[in-house]
């Protein structure tokens, strides 16, 4: 459906209707196999079949939205795209609409167009001076349901444990359930005063009353981490316990795994096979490439998986249920082929969260457009969500596409477990391959090193030189030899060392005197290195498996006594020892 302005200089002006998605350019394309595409830079939907006139619709679509950037589009037609975009679904009026819309805010005055309408909120939020009154003059039924931002000013102001310690002397005599956020937090904050046993136990009650007043992130984090107390303790019994009673939430998805683990450890330890062979079928299916599930034993993916034999999954250009996504998949094709990168990456990511509810293979296909606009830790997300959906689509040529072997040759040749393999495992993590990333702390190249660490290593090494892949690596892999060294062989503390820094190890360290290395990782209280250093594991592992002759994993069942540890190779076992 066309629908027609009349303005006083371009005449009769057709724009689309919301129809115009709904044509027999919908037709499905042809399917090709995963790594042909991956590599083959030349083939995009809008390539394939008979999509001469869906290319033909985004080339026009292109041209209104170049036009009107280029502010050669009269304002009568400006208004009608703006209005349009903002009364029609997203998309269905145009692909472009995203554009349009990032526009209209600072148009709308000029163009005499009225403000975006903003969503009518149920209750309103808490603003910085309102919570801290709110906190500071007693009133709990403010704070009861709050925000995990709404909260975040109250825990700032109170600075230390001992503050900390006497706000928890009200919150554990309040009978109303108050913010999760707030309660988890201030435990948080508790815990930097570790490992005193009455701090920690009013952290524990705090923890508690979390779990039991909501359904939410914070009492997620609340029952993990009480839960992960427990174990400490061994008293396995309780663990179990506490962490069934967490809500189980997909989107919490880094506790979620780990406290699948951790419940098939309790098994284990309480020789309830029924629940620990129910906790394995769960985590192997859910997580399918982590370290954790690797450490339950996962028959598919341990001793018999059988990717050597499993064929290339073809990938599906266009969603099958969303005529919308497939248009503007088509326009992120069109501006990919244009080398309009940037564009094409903000069409992506405005569009990412709902291709991650698209068919497993059509996820594939995103992934390699995410590979192709320069985001490629985006596409390794979308190709491990879509492994976790359908195992089936795990072979080697993905595999060895979600673990590629760029600058192998660059990495030094060193015994395991600090081998170009380890290094590469590294790189996937800091970088995702890119030689230009960079950090917010100012971190750079492909093992983000910051300049003064760098310079410690070699004194005169300049920022460009930085840069380049060469001497990033070589200098990484002293540092991190350097790390390990630090830590007496313990690579897994290393890897938390690279990430956080040695000094707040140390304090960790001072903080949870655990000698189960694994367990002391998972209950680190900064959730970007509990995930950076199981990532690198289950890197490490996966590139052993794939590529060295030596691989880990050939006997990966379970060995007669059951025990976790013992079940792996001793690459894997050196770096996690037994719990």
């Amino acid at each position: 459906m066309w629908v027609a302005f009349k303005t006083q200089n371009w005449g009769l002006i057709l724009l689309p209707g919301v129809l115009l998605w709904a044509t027999p350019a919908m037709e499905s394309k042809p399917q090709l196999t995963f790594s042909r595409v991956y590599r083959d830079e030349s083939v995009y939907g809008i390539t394939l079949g008979k999509a001469d006139r869906e290319r033909a619709e985004i080339e026009q679509q292109f041209q209104y939205w170049s036009t009107y950037q280029s502010n050669q589009m009269p304002p009568e037609q400006q208004r009608a795209w703006i209005e349009l975009c903002r009364t029609a679904p997203i998309a269905a009026s145009s692909p472009f609409c995203p554009f349009y819309l990032k526009e209209s805010k600072s148009k709308a005055k000029t163009l005499g167009l009225p403000a975006t309408p903003s969503s009518n909120r149920v209750e309103s939020r808490l603003s910085r001076a309102e919570a801290l009154q709110a906190w500071k003059s007693n009133h709990w039924e403010l704070l009861a349901g709050r925000t995990e931002s709404e909260i975040q000013p109250i825990l700032s102001s109170l600075g230390s444990a001992p503050a900390a310690l006497r706000a928890s002397d009200s919150i554990l005599k309040h009978p109303q359930c108050l913010s999760t956020f707030l309660l988890f937090g201030i435990g948080l904050k508790l815990e930097s005063a570790f490992p005193k046993q009455e701090i920690r136990a009013r952290a524990e009650a705090l923890y508690q009353m979390a779990l039991n007043c909501g359904k939410d992130n914070g009492s997620v984090a609340a029952g993990y981490r009480l839960g992960l107390f427990k174990i400490w303790e061994g008293r396995f019994d309780e663990a179990e316990n506490i962490l069934s009673q967490i809500p189980d939430l997909p989107h919490s998805s880094d506790y979620r795994m780990r406290i699948g683990y951790w419940r098939y450890y309790c098994a284990d330890k309480n020789k309830n096979e029924v629940l620990k062979a129910h906790l394995r079928s769960w985590v192997t299916r859910e997580y399918p490439l982590s370290l954790h599930s690797l450490l339950v034993h996962a028959s598919k993916f341990g001793s018999d998986l059988q990717w050597q034999d499993a064929g290339d999954p073809e990938v599906i250009f266009r969603s099958q249920s969303n005529p919308n996504l497939s248009m503007s998949t088509a326009a992120i094709e069109y501006l990919l082929m244009k080398k309009e990168t940037r564009s094409a990456r903000f069409l992506l990511s405005t569009y990412q969260e709902i291709a991650l509810q698209e068919a497993p293979q059509f996820r594939l296909y995103w992934a390699i457009l995410l590979k192709r606009a320069g985001v490629l830790s985006e596409g390794f997300r979308f190709m491990a969500s879509a492994f976790r959906e359908n195992p089936a689509l795990i072979s080697r040529s993905t595999l060895e596409i979600l673990y590629p072997r760029q600058y192998l040759e660059l990495a030094p040749a060193q015994p395991a477990p600090l081998d170009r393999f380890f290094t590469l495992s590294i790189i996937r993590q800091e970088s995702a391959f890119d030689p230009n990333a960079r950090s917010s702390a100012r971190a750079m190249g492909l093992m983000q090193l910051q300049l003064p660490t760098a310079r410690n290593f070699e004194k005169h090494v300049t920022q460009e030189k930085l840069i380049d892949p060469e001497t990033n690596i070589r200098i990484g892999s002293k540092y991190i030899n350097h790390l390990v060294a630090n830590e007496k062989g313990a690579v897994e503390l290393a890897l938390a060392s690279y990430n956080a820094g040695p000094g707040r190890i140390r304090q960790w360290k001072a903080r949870y005197p655990i000698d189960q290395h694994l367990l002391f990782i998972d209950l680190l209280p900064a959730r970007e290195t509990r995930e950076y250093v199981s990532s690198i594991l289950r890197n490490y592992f996966w590139y052993l498996k794939l590529y060295s002759p030596q691989s880990p994993g050939r006997n990966l069942a379970s060995n007669a006594d059951g025990t976790v540890a013992e079940s792996l190779e001793p690459y894997i076992r050196s770096m996690i020892p037994n719990p």
